[in-house]
């Protein structure tokens, strides 16, 4: 049974245990998967919501495509607010897993503000002060070896055959892009913006910050 068969018995399950709870039911799958180039898979799938976090010299990769689930937080109670959520989704997540397979269970990638009483501006304004999410196709890479995730969430009264389709949608531009080892991508122009008050100022910044150490005028925490 191929991963979208054994997703699709997987929705067909959480469907009828949200229907008996009134609440919605996180389903995943998570299979070995051939090894595949982070940067063009990454490039070779449309979906808007999409992340990649590569780190080449550890031969690890993340890629997560689309929102599965989603768990956010604000203020101070951002740290708490992400882990009762997601204690809350894995507590009532129906997984299945290969036994070859190191990870069980769904995958979730986010990030936290370090400071949330801090106004958004810029790129980041958008974002909460805690956003985790569940995305509803990661490949995780590890070396030779990858696996293949696959999420959903079952709300009462959805239609499952809705986000088993979309799942689909993406293995398929995921299997279009180079394996692992495969032809470079070409090159793709970059550029380079100096912040607002460029790197001199920035330079400066730092040995300030750092003087003020030594002198104990501020801590390093």
């Amino acid at each position: 049974m191929n991963v979208i068969d054994r997703l699709r018995a997987l929705v067909a399950d959480g469907a009828r245990r949200a229907e008996t709870t009134g609440e919605p039911i996180l389903v995943s799958v998570t299979v070995p998967t051939p090894a595949m180039s982070a940067i063009a898979a990454f490039d070779a799938c449309t979906d808007p919501m999409r992340f990649l976090w590569d780190q080449p010299h550890r031969q690890f990769s993340i890629i997560g495509l689309g929102v599965a689930a989603r768990v956010v937080g604000r203020g101070a109670s951002r740290f708490h607010d992400v882990k009762t959520g997601w204690e809350r989704l894995r507590a009532t997540a129906v997984v299945d897993s290969d036994p070859s397979v190191p990870l069980a269970g769904p995958v979730a990638v986010g990030g936290f503000a370090f400071d949330p009483g801090r106004s958004g501006n810029g790129q980041w304004r958008e974002f909460p002060d805690a956003d985790l999410v569940v995305p509803r196709v990661a490949v995780i890479s590890c070396g030779e070896d990858a696996f293949l995730s696959v999420s959903a969430v079952v709300e009462p009264g959805d239609e499952p055959a809705n986000c088993v389709d979309q799942i689909a949608d993406t293995i398929r531009e995921l299997r279009s892009a180079p394996a692992a080892g495969g032809a470079p991508l070409p090159p793709v122009p970059v550029r380079v913006g100096a912040g607002v008050n460029g790197h001199s100022h920035w330079a400066a910044s730092v040995t300030s910050a750092t003087d003020a150490i030594r002198a104990g005028q501020l801590r390093k925490v």
